[in-house]
């Protein structure tokens, strides 16, 4: 017995939903046609085992009826209820489970199912309801990347049973599980289809898990081979007659192996085609969730993702970092002959907490692009409500890590500069190099690609960042291919703010040439001391002007400008079809 009852109003057929392909041609780039005049329809109630070899067009048939082909459809035309729709008018009432269990590996059972429920706008009931039908109740709070092939199939699938949808395409749910877990699996998927249209690719079904079905569509070459019960297929593939009850073989396998020459295309499209389905009622609206649910569900799933992926590793590693280099720079003096040391400490500050977050958010896209994928496509949330959950929980883990590693830095090293200008300027690097990070990662897509990018990008910055040299010290020619490098260097800004904080104020304590190295004896004021802000001026090229909040504000410009950048490149680039 299943746990679930079906929808009160799924009997009056209010969400009843008949899928249809009239005659689906769908072709690549090239010319080259994976799908050639399919004609096939999908009834409430029944589910379709589509089978047939690699290669046989099974895939790109489902991502056709979830109007995913784009512009590669060259003939016919997929309609529900008699309704041509697209992309976002399937995400309204339909959903497709993927081939591969694409799930957030740190979330439990239960917490998957219920910010899917909440996403959604499902009843939060079906949670219980759905582990038990998914067999899940025992595991319900262990996390996803414990779980075993069998149950993170079955886990994956109730993710879309989740919201009751009205058809659901399912993509190879059985491959690579065992006879038992893969029975398990289909059972599943039957037992929800009396109260919705079901489709599900099979590859390479047993004899029981084909049995299960009791209708198959059968394809090879990219056309329809057979369409109908699942038990004339031995008959119409010509079989060798047997016994009641008996069969002399799996009749998947027989019909796979008899569809590879393509005389049962041809013998099946000499049949009379069915016409296309009239116009029914009209198709059924997206639930709405009221978007701030929808965001708070979001952040408090990104913060349970992150927390557990990077724990407070991030956290702990600025305040380690910080412990490290206090003792490195401890309690600096105010001569003047540690005014590089004093620099080189503020630069190498800059340096961290600009450089860590920004590799850890560079990996974000490339890892949870498959869960991102499988969400966006599915309708389950707005792209700029994801990056603004993940955008929110990655900048108050840098604003705790950069908080830790100035208040013990700046300490430690005895700074001379305000604490809260000193750890800004921390926060402000680390959030704006996340958001590098971020853009690179969207349009890599991997991680491989991504680090190599991203840590020559943080070098070029750094070079032109001012600690090493100042425009001005370049030659002519350096000069026209430096001076756009040297406003785009985004280390320049928050450098230059900690270095204005530490050296503006006071003078340093003069030093006799004779006995140590003055590097700064030209800025003398001739009263035995360097004063600082000509310092900043005449060694350092800083404009003092445009400094405090012109600098502040070129951060924020940035880092709206990445943010953007990196929605755009997502939408097109990560999660395109």
């Amino acid at each position: 017995m299943r746990a679930l009852d079906i929808d009160e109003n799924a009997s009056d057929g209010a969400h009843e939903i008949v899928l249809c392909a009239c005659g689906v041609a769908y072709a690549l780039r090239d010319g080259t046609r994976l799908l050639d005049d399919v004609d096939i329809t999908l009834r409430p109630g029944e589910a379709v085992a589509l089978i047939g070899p690699s290669g046989a067009g099974k895939t790109t048939l489902l991502a056709t009826l979830a109007a995913r082909a784009g512009s590669r459809l060259v003939a016919g035309a997929v309609t529900a209820n008699g309704r041509r729709y697209g992309a976002g008018g399937f995400a309204a009432f339909g959903t497709v489970a993927p081939q591969d269990d694409v799930l957030l590996q740190n979330l439990t059972p239960r917490e998957a199912l219920r910010f899917a429920a909440t996403l959604r706008g499902a009843d939060p009931k079906r949670v219980d309801a759905l582990l038990v039908d998914t067999g899940l109740m025992e595991r319900a709070d262990v996390r996803a990347r414990l779980l075993s092939g069998g149950q993170r199939k079955r886990l994956s699938l109730g993710l879309e049973l989740i919201h009751s949808p009205a058809v659901l395409l399912a993509d190879e749910p059985t491959s690579g599980l065992d006879s038992v877990a893969a029975a398990a699996t289909t059972q599943l998927l039957l037992e929800h289809s009396a109260e919705m249209t079901v489709a599900a690719v099979v590859h390479q079904p047993s004899i029981a898990v084909f049995l299960k079905f009791a209708r198959v569509a059968v394809l090879a070459g990219g056309r329809l081979c057979y369409d109908g019960a699942t038990a004339d297929v031995a008959a119409f593939f010509g079989a060798p007659d047997a016994p009641a009850g008996l069969v002399y073989a799996n009749p998947a396998e027989l019909a796979i192996e008899a569809v590879v020459d393509g005389a049962a295309a041809a013998a099946w499209a000499a049949r009379a085609k069915p016409g296309a389905p009239a116009e029914g009622r009209a198709l059924p609206k997206r639930p709405r969730v009221r978007r701030v649910v929808v965001l708070r569900a979001l952040v408090a799933r990104a913060a349970l993702q992150v927390f557990r992926s990077q724990g407070l590793f991030q956290v702990f590693s600025a305040c380690a970092s910080s412990l490290f280099f206090g003792v490195t720079f401890f309690r600096m003096s105010n001569a003047q002959r540690q005014a590089d040391i004093r620099l080189s400490a503020v630069f190498m500050a800059v340096v961290l907490n600009g450089l860590v977050p920004g590799t850890l958010q560079s990996c974000f896209v490339p890892l949870e692009r498959p869960t991102m994928r499988r969400e966006y496509l599915n309708g389950v949330w707005r792209l700029s409500d994801f990056l603004a959950a993940r955008v929110l929980v990655a900048s108050l883990m840098q604003v705790a890590s950069a908080t830790c590693f100035a208040l013990i830095f700046h300490h430690m090293a005895q700074l001379r500069g305000r604490l809260w200008v000193f750890g800004g300027a921390m926060i402000l690097s680390g959030l704006l190099m996340q958001q590098i990070g971020l853009l690179l990662g969207a349009v890599m897509g991997d991680i491989l690609k991504a680090l190599p990018i991203y840590i020559p990008i943080n070098l070029i910055g750094l070079v032109y960042s001012g600690f090493f040299f100042t425009n001005h010290n370049l030659t002519k020619h350096v000069q026209k291919i430096g001076y756009p490098l040297w406003y785009q260097s985004v280390y320049r800004y928050s450098l230059t703010i900690v270095v204005v904080n530490e050296f503006r104020r006071g003078r340093f304590d003069f030093c006799d040439p004779a006995a140590d190295f003055c590097p700064l004896s030209a800025f003398d004021d001739g009263r035995d001391r360097v004063r600082r802000r000509v310092l900043l001026t005449g060694y350092l090229d800083i404009d003092l002007a445009d400094v405090d909040a012109y600098y502040v504000w070129v951060q924020v410009g940035y880092i709206l400008f990445f943010v953007a950048a990196a929605r755009v490149a997502i939408e097109r680039l990560a999660l395109r079809p």
